[in-house]
């Protein structure tokens, strides 16, 4: 077995050369732009003996070259792993063996090996391939465009970003005119991008889009980098309008109640809200884009006298409280269902006891609470003490 292969003798399936290498070699298989290229397997990797046979290989190539990585976990439909492992440009020949080892290496770091673990992914599984390319020099414009929108596998629409990010293929060689805009691209290229990019996405079989990377040099020749499926996360749906509306020209801050409803509520809840504004219960509530938001009401009830020592809101408790309460479910614990109205009007009844006189006292007790906590131990917390 040959320990470094030519991209262009690489499988369609070749399973040993990692999802870059494989994507590559479909690319120049498909007549696609591609820079020439060779691989070292994971295997070869794994036994050493691949430096001399690599050396020759390289003396085939045009310098400078660039070498990158090619895991088993990298650009595949079911996960593209970006960014985890490392590339090096600009490598001279005589510079390409350590090169190949640090991004070999790569492999171990910490990032891979916490992706791993999210996915239920053995790390010490992952096998690295390391491809070594020829760069593209001279470059006018590099990029990515995308066949499909992310996140929007059905629409029929190309995406191109040609802002040119530090994980770029070939970072660093930045087209600019001299005042710090990108240079613009002639509409030839444009279009044998365009042209190129969906023959890309047929050529390594994306059925939901390919993630393309380009380049373009001066003479305006396009050149695909590198091509993989891209990986579609969930839609993100437009925030509700009322989001924004809802609290407008209102000083009160309106609180997302995460506490008690972190999920949208289902529509029996919701009906309840209107009934709590009713009663006057001290605070107020808004369904907004399904989710509850409260607070304190606009009109505050009718003030009351509150309990004000431990003894009194003790009592407050045994004595007022709790008998309204078990009145209210006395109904409910004769073992007979009772009728709708009924469950609706003990609801009302112990929503607007809550809200206008046991919220009311707690939030009093919270107070003196408060001062005896900071009299005896200043650096006391009262929400952590509370917890």
């Amino acid at each position: 077995m040959r320990s470094v292969l030519d991209l262009d003798r690489v499988a369609a399936d070749d399973a040993q050369v990692g999802g870059k290498a494989r994507n590559l070699a479909k690319l120049r298989a498909a007549g696609l732009p591609c820079p020439a290229g060779v691989v070292v397997p994971a295997a070869a990797l794994a036994t050493g003996n691949w430096r001399s046979e690599l050396e020759d290989a390289c003396a085939r190539l045009r310098a400078p070259l660039a070498v990158r990585s090619s895991a088993s976990i990298e650009d595949l439909s079911s996960g593209a792993a970006p960014g985890l492992f490392a590339s090096i440009l600009e490598v001279a020949p005589d510079a390409v063996a350590e090169a190949v080892e640090a991004v070999a290496t790569s492999a171990r770091g910490v990032a891979v090996r916490s992706y791993c673990l999210l996915r239920n992914i053995d790390p010490e599984a992952v096998a690295m391939s390391v491809v070594i390319q020829e760069q593209v020099t001279d470059v006018l414009a590099t990029g990515v465009l995308y066949t499909r929108p992310p996140s929007r596998p059905d629409a029929p629409t190309l995406v191109v970003d040609i802002e040119h990010s530090d994980d770029g293929p070939w970072a660093g060689e930045r087209a600019r005119d001299g005042s710090g805009a990108p240079v613009p691209l002639p509409p030839a290229a444009w279009q044998q991008l365009v042209d190129h990019a969906l023959a890309a996405e047929r050529a390594i079989g994306a059925e939901q889009g390919a993630d393309v990377e380009w380049v373009i040099d001066r003479s305006n020749q396009v050149w695909l980098a590198q091509a993989r499926p891209i990986v579609h996360g969930e839609e993100m749906r437009p925030a509700p309008i009322e989001l924004f509306q809802f609290s407008h020209g209102d000083d009160r801050e309106w609180s997302w109640d995460v506490t008690h409803n972190p999920d949208p509520l289902s529509p029996a809840q919701a009906g309840l809200v209107d009934r709590v504004g009713a009663i006057g219960a001290g605070f107020e509530m808004r369904v907004v884009g399904g989710y509850l938001y409260t607070a304190p009401s606009a009109t505050p009830a009718p003030g009351a006298e509150l309990p004000d020592s431990a003894g009194a809101i003790t009592r407050f408790f045994t004595d007022e409280i709790v008998p309204a309460v078990d009145a209210q479910l006395a109904a409910f614990e004769r073992g007979s269902e009772p009728p709708l109205g009924a469950a609706l009007s003990a609801y009302d009844q112990v929503v607007g006891l809550y809200g206008r006189r046991v919220a009311p006292t707690l939030r009093a007790g919270r107070q003196p609470l408060q001062q005896f906590l900071a009299a005896h131990s200043p650096e006391a917390n009262l929400s952590q003490s509370m917890t």
